[in-house]
């Protein structure tokens, strides 16, 4: 990029969630900020559990994504039920959390994070 005032090649500085660019020679310099794609994507996402075993590793697990007591968690497996209707960047912690513990889910529309 130019600078808009003397025409010289700016130097790029990138930083988390920013880009800076700064003209060494006149000193002029503008940030442009950007985001990713799961901070955009907006769609409501359906994070339903698939077969697992209602064992008390797995229903520890459960109860903390739902915030729900152990009952309910035991309830959740073993109906396969829904555990979250979200956005992209509140479900994929929960994926995260699923896939780290061997937890089976189905999550539409097709996730891609």
């Amino acid at each position: 990029m130019k600078c808009s005032i003397c025409g010289t090649e700016m130097k790029v500085i990138k930083s988390f969630g920013a880009v800076d660019y700064f003209c060494e020679n006149c000193g002029n310099g503008c940030t442009c900020i950007f985001n990713e794609e799961i901070e955009l994507d907006e769609r409501i996402y359906e994070l339903k559990l698939g077969q697992n075993e209602s064992n008390s590793n797995n229903i520890k697990i459960i109860s903390n994504i739902c915030n729900c007591n152990y009952l309910e968690a035991k309830k959740l497996i073993d109906n396969c039920d829904v555990i979250a209707k979200d956005i992209a960047i509140r479900i994929k912690p929960k994926k995260e959390i699923l896939d780290n513990n061997y937890i089976n889910y189905i999550i539409t529309p097709n996730f891609k994070y």
